[in-house]
């Protein structure tokens, strides 16, 4: 049996069948790592489930409820974390306001959208369009990688730069 098979197994092990159990811990018998893989999954299938079942209390919760409570009960404290902006909004005026301007908004803007000038398309001649070939495209891409192939044996990281350019110039002359 193959260790890796195993380790997969072992990692759902309450979920195998009682044939595919009896397999593992055949192997288990016989092999040390995958019975200390195991030894290790069983603890921490322990740890996690002895952390689910702890039962959880909050640090000074008569004074968490005191507060909660207190923040229930006042709705002056409630009012002033609303700020002014939110009192100004309360008055009736200032929404009919912000209505009405919004509103006012939503014409100009429809107004402006239906009274753009209709442009004829345009469209320009064929003597001003750039056609390009791949005949012409390949030809100028030929002469550039021969220009850097010829270019190869002069260049080496143990010359000097004025070496280089004296070879290159006596190359192409």
């Amino acid at each position: 049996m193959n260790c890796k098979d195993i380790e997969q197994d072992l990692y759902l092990y309450a979920e195998l069948s009682a044939q595919e159990r009896a397999r593992v811990d055949e192997h288990l018998k016989t092999c040390t790592s995958c019975a200390g893989l195991r030894a290790a999954i069983e603890l921490s299938e322990k740890q996690i489930h002895a952390l689910a079942t702890m039962p959880i209390e909050a640090q000074h919760a008569a004074r968490l409820t005191r507060k909660i409570m207190d923040g229930i009960a006042s709705p002056e404290v409630a009012e002033s974390h609303h700020g002014i902006l939110n009192s100004m909004i309360r008055t009736v005026s200032i929404k009919y306001a912000c209505s009405a301007l919004s509103i006012g908004l939503i014409l100009l803007f429809g107004v402006q959208f239906y009274n753009v000038p209709n442009q004829p398309f345009h469209q320009e001649s064929e003597g001003a369009t750039v056609v390009i070939h791949s005949s012409s495209v390949r030809q100028a891409f030929t002469k550039v990688r021969q220009a850097n192939l010829a270019s190869i044996p002069c260049r080496s990281p143990f010359r000097s730069e004025m070496s280089v350019r004296n070879c290159l110039l006596n190359k192409y002359k």
